[in-house]
């Protein structure tokens, strides 16, 4: 039997009574999501000598039932997802299957052309080093002068909505292309940014950024999965919606400033 790698944590996380865990991989700063069922068969691996044994144990702990197929199942995955060391090479490759099929699937992934992801390296180290200055900005006093800045800038289009048609009727001109490029990539910085410091903020790490094209479009991606094992269902919202918080702060503080210099 496979044994479970060193250095794998799990960590649960409860939502609407349905208990799941958070798999971390501590050498390769990889996150996964799995099931009660999985759990139990992973977490039992290290202890069994056979396939019986293993659906024993894990039932003896738990009322779910489990069928020798899911077991499979679940070994052949954390297998491909490289969860799994043996002493004996075979094991792995049969669960696996045939090595040409896993290597025609990883090149199939690689040519990929609706999605695929251009890591630019490790920002963690950038990011441990300003999220402690920057942390003002994804606390509650900001979202304070988020909402006061909203209900003003928003307050102030409807009073000046004439003006506001008027100024962007040539904005999206060809000759402000170039700025309007700046513009966008300042702010996909930006959003990736917040999601970032946000998971800095509730104890996570980003160890991967770089660029992804969706249908040969660029945008930018931060990995910050490892907010999946954030306790609080909040924390992980706020993680997710953290780019769109501050591009839409930018949005308001440009209408003030438009206002204020029409």
């Amino acid at each position: 039997m496979p044994r479970l790698r060193p250095g794998l944590r799990f960590t649960p996380v409860g939502e609407h009574n349905q208990a799941h865990y958070i798999v971390e991989d501590t050498a390769r700063h990889v996150y996964y999501r799995i099931g009660l069922e999985e759990y139990l068969l992973l977490a039992h691996l290290n202890r069994s000598s056979s396939l019986e044994e293993l659906l024993q144990k894990a039932a003896a702990t738990s009322d779910v039932a489990l069928a020798p197929e899911q077991a499979m199942t679940v070994l052949k995955w954390a297998a491909a997802k490289q969860l799994l060391q043996t002493d004996s090479p075979k094991t792995l490759n049969a669960l696996l299957g045939q090595e040409k099929q896993l290597q025609a699937m990883r090149a199939l992934n690689r040519m990929n052309l609706v999605s695929f992801k251009i890591p630019l390296g490790n920002p963690d180290p950038l990011l441990q080093k300003i999220s402690p200055w920057l942390r003002p900005l994804t606390g509650p006093f900001f979202g304070l002068l988020w909402i006061v800045a909203a209900l003003f800038a928003m307050g102030t289009l409807f009073s000046h909505w004439q003006e506001f048609h008027a100024g962007s009727t040539g904005f999206f001109s060809p000759t402000n292309l170039f700025l309007l490029w700046l513009i966008w990539l300042g702010l996909k910085i930006l959003h990736e940014l917040f999601h970032a410091l946000v998971c800095y903020r509730y104890g996570g790490r980003v160890h991967e950024a770089g660029i992804l094209f969706i249908l040969f479009m660029p945008f930018t991606y931060v990995n910050a999965t490892s907010s999946w094992k954030f306790p609080s269902r909040w924390q992980r919202i706020h993680v997710a919606i953290a780019g769109m918080f501050i591009e839409l702060a930018v949005a308001w503080t440009a209408l003030i400033i438009w206002a204020k210099n029409p």
